[in-house]
């Protein structure tokens, strides 16, 4: 998603903050990119994400990742990964120096809505060819029109929905469940946030 491959040079925030001299990382959610799919009913809890991203950060600071001690830490995070980023300055208000918070509501008359309009089923029986290895508990949208209905709004180049669309990645039912828990208020967090939602 960060280093997202539809027209690099206007959508990679990777490729960006790079060229403007900064190191980035990215970090696969369990069941997501890369990573390995554990249950995704009770290993995949939104709070599973908001710990373990709390000790990549403690590494960081530590200089356990690649022998450099991370003096200064911007999380970026996309719809549950905002929700994450969120959750873990309540929790760990000194592990971020900046948060970038993209998709994310703390209003649940929306959130809620927008989740379901996506009509989310199992990877596996969506499309059986490329996914048919995922376990069930791993969802992702239907159709396109799924897609965009919970996660576009308004004016935007319509041909990133079709890239989107097609790489596109998984949740879990686990996820699902327990995100709405995590949008809370974090009073000692005191570094800057930015909130992009929409228009």
């Amino acid at each position: 998603m960060w280093d997202f491959p539809y027209q690099p040079e206007t959508y990679s925030w990777t490729k960006k903050m790079n060229e403007a001299g900064y190191t980035t990382i990215a970090i696969d959610l369990l069941g997501a990119g890369n990573s390995s799919f554990p249950d995704g009913l009770r290993e995949t809890q939104t709070q599973v994400y908001v710990e373990t991203v709390h000790q990549v950060v403690q590494q960081l600071r530590d200089g356990k990742v690649g022998g450099v001690k991370w003096n200064k830490i911007a999380l970026v995070g996309f719809s549950i990964g905002g929700i994450i980023a969120n959750s873990l300055s309540a929790q760990y208000p000194s592990d971020l120096n900046a948060i970038l918070l993209h998709g994310i509501s703390w209003d649940n008359t929306w959130v809620y809505p927008a989740f379901i309009a996506g009509l989310q089923a199992p990877a596996a029986q969506i499309d059986p060819e490329r996914w048919g290895s995922i376990p069930l508990l791993y969802q992702t949208q239907s159709t396109r029109e799924g897609r965009e209905a919970s996660n576009f709004y308004g004016s935007f180049d319509r041909a990133i929905l079709e890239a989107d669309f097609y790489y596109r990645d998984f949740d879990s039912l686990g996820t699902a469940i327990s995100f709405a828990y995590h949008l809370v208020d974090a009073p000692e967090y005191r570094g800057p946030v930015f909130l992009g939602i929409g228009e």
